[in-house]
């Protein structure tokens, strides 16, 4: 009894629907909120996006999290879940993607974790389904549609997306 303790508390409140984000026009915004709201739907693998692209983001990702440090090299095969999304990771052993994630860590010389968050964001952005809520759901309705597949809901409207091909098969935007 008598015993007070003393908290410290931090409550973030998450974007639901990204209508008009544009990295780097906030950057406070983007390097504590949509850097880390995007990284975690980009490793479950639902974006699209390009061998370069994931190449690329790998290293920026490595560098948010080490920033010049590169004694974390030979860790790389080990955090490849937290490094590349996770459909894509068995496409390549794990040693070419260290190279590649080296490779590309090397091209971006100098610049500082919060550099590497807004080059990540301006990288996504370009994607039509940057700042998505996405849900996986099973229909029974359409058998020109696969049984799981991902809906996105943004800016565009609700789209379906193919879940292996990471394709939109329809957008239904808002306005109709």
């Amino acid at each position: 009894e008598g015993i007070v303790s003393f908290l410290t508390y931090q409550v973030f409140f998450m974007k639901k629907l990204w209508t008009s984000t544009v990295p780097g026009k906030d950057s406070f915004a983007d390097s504590i909120f949509h850097y880390y709201q995007e990284l975690p739907k980009y490793l479950r693998g639902y974006h699209k996006c390009s061998r370069e692209e994931v190449f690329q983001l790998a290293a920026l990702i490595y560098r948010v999290k080490f920033e010049d440090d590169k004694s974390h090299f030979p860790t790389i095969p080990k955090m490849l879940r937290e490094l590349i999304p996770q459909d894509l990771i068995r496409q390549m052993s794990s040693d070419e993607w260290k190279r590649s994630v080296v490779a590309y860590f090397n091209k971006q010389a100098g610049r500082s974790r919060e550099e590497a968050k807004l080059l990540f964001l301006k990288i996504i952005y370009k994607w039509p389904t940057f700042g998505s809520a996405f849900f996986e759901v099973k229909q029974t309705t359409d058998p020109n549609y696969p049984e799981i597949l991902l809906i996105a809901i943004n800016k565009h409207g609700v789209s379906l997306i193919d879940p292996k091909t990471k394709d939109i098969l329809t957008t239904h935007p808002f306005t109709k």
